[in-house]
């Protein structure tokens, strides 16, 4: 595709990996969480992602930053360094969103400590007795943020929604202009965008309903939200809705999510087929409709791979993100060892994320993520091969001393070498699983958890996804 990007503006969301594996280890935290990582590192992830075709980042500070990074960072010290990072992405000629919950878990100091704890954290609507208090403090606090972005977007479920039984969906629109007022009294001319990530879902724990949601129409007839506001579809593109978001002669953005990265499952990812056959799919029309459209990243230095890929199909949806892949090898890793490296890359697209796109459609579909898990029905031998033969390949594999990785200081490529032979392992290690028990379930032998093969907790190069769904699997029998 020549001439323009298909997407205009093309923002990655830096956010947080989810996982009690996360909050356990200090190391892990300090190791893959941006929370903690020192500004040489964050400047030149933020040129590494201006040269992967990023002009966008989109940044937060919610109760997440903190749990995903073990409260080691103060909300003054994280609010530096994000005033930081927007301001070095502006030098970069870059724009810069805030991701602003609108009710949830957004009292950062009150919440501390009681993360796991959905229901008492969650309770925050205005309806509430001593809620909105809160509520006002968050907004002002990050208010204080909005000379430093361009761009604030409100979040309303997932979770969200009203707890105390008296709110509409139109407290929601009214709470978005209260945030939009706070914004522009720091910053007159940012702009807003009011999320539809889930809103008004009632089956998804934690998106309970705005009370008396029926469609996207009702908040276009509502008449309560400035003609000024746009919208973001929630997780994929929808040309009926863009459609109907165009007429009513507003922005539409799209907020992707479970696209290039998965949260809930922290690892090394590579969502090249996860990716073509949502990018390839997109009607031309796409372009036109959307003002933007976001990439998440919730792994940082481990999905820097689908990031790269990322960037190149958010300018051209239609262009092949195997060949993009082998780019960014060369890249990274140097003309020597690229194109094997590259072979280790495809492989875990091949196994891991083909295991996991079915699995990262469950959250789309409002059902839990551990639903999914027949997966020892795709192909879990084929898939061992596949991880072991890329394993064998990995280990005779060195640096080129001869090479300078562009990826540096963020990440040295040693590191990530090392981390995707830790990780191939660990495919092999479950797809043997999974294996042992296809066949069990075809002879429709009884074994226990005990006679299966194991698979090892997960490691300090964060090999967290097999072993998640390994435990998931065994709390089965």
């Amino acid at each position: 595709m020549s001439g323009k990007p298909f997407f205009k503006t093309r923002e990655v969301t830096l956010s947080c990996p989810h996982d009690k594996y996360i909050r356990s280890s200090k190391a892990i935290q300090r190791t893959f969480t941006y929370e903690l990582m020192e500004m040489p590192r964050l400047r030149r992830y933020i040129d590494l992602l201006r040269e992967f075709g990023f002009n966008s980042v989109q940044l937060s500070d919610l109760w997440e930053n903190y749990e995903s990074s073990g409260w080691q960072i103060s909300p003054r010290a994280f609010r530096a360094k994000l005033r930081a990072i927007a301001d070095y992405a502006h030098s970069c000629d870059m724009k810069t969103t805030l991701f602003v919950w609108g009710t949830g878990p957004v009292d950062i100091q009150a919440n501390r400590g009681r993360m796991d704890d959905w229901r008492g954290w969650e309770k925050l609507c205005p309806c509430i007795k001593g809620a909105e208090p809160r509520l006002r403090r968050h907004y002002a606090s990050q208010a204080a943020l909005a000379p430093h972005f361009d761009h604030v977007m409100t979040h309303w479920a997932d979770p969200g929604g009203c707890q105390g039984g008296e709110c509409t969906y139109e407290t929601a629109l009214k709470l978005h202009n209260e945030i939009l007022a706070a914004f522009r009294r720091e910053n007159s001319t940012i702009r807003s965008t009011f999320s539809l990530w889930f809103f008004g879902a009632t089956a998804v724990p934690g998106c309970e309903n705005w009370s008396g949601y029926k469609g996207f129409s009702d908040i276009l007839d509502a008449g309560i939200l400035p003609e000024d506001v746009g919208f973001a579809q929630g997780g994929r593109f929808d040309l009926a809705e863009a459609k109907a978001v165009a007429k009513a002669g507003r922005r539409l953005g799209v907020w992707a999510w479970y696209l290039a990265d998965n949260e809930i499952c922290p690892s090394l990812h590579v969502h090249t087929n996860v990716m073509r056959d949502y990018f390839s799919n997109l009607p031309r029309e796409a372009s036109r409709l959307t003002d933007w459209h976001t990439i998440d990243a919730n792994s940082h230095i481990l999905n820097l791979a689908s990031l790269y890929v990322a960037g190149q199909l958010l300018k051209d949806p239609y262009c092949d993100p195997d060949s993009a892949l082998a780019d960014f090898c060369e890249f990274a890793f140097g003309p020597k060892i690229g194109a094997e490296v590259c072979v280790a890359f495809r492989a875990v697209a091949r196994t891991r994320c083909q295991s996991d796109y079915k699995r990262l459609q469950a959250p789309l579909d409002g059902v839990p993520i551990s639903s999914y898990l027949r997966d020892e029905n795709e192909a879990p031998l084929k898939h061992r091969r596949i991880a072991l033969k890329a394993l064998e390949t990995m280990r005779r594999l060195r640096p080129d001393a001869g090479y300078k990785s562009p990826l540096e200081p963020l990440v040295t490529v040693d590191f990530l070498l090392k981390a995707l032979r830790a990780h191939l392992k660990q495919i092999a290690a479950f797809a043997e699983f999974r294996a042992s028990l296809r066949q069990s379930r075809r002879e429709k032998t009884s074994v226990t958890a005990a006679q299966l093969p194991k698979v090892a907790r997960a490691g300090k190069f964060m090999t967290q996804f097999e072993y998640k769904v390994y435990r998931w699997h065994l709390a089965r029998f």
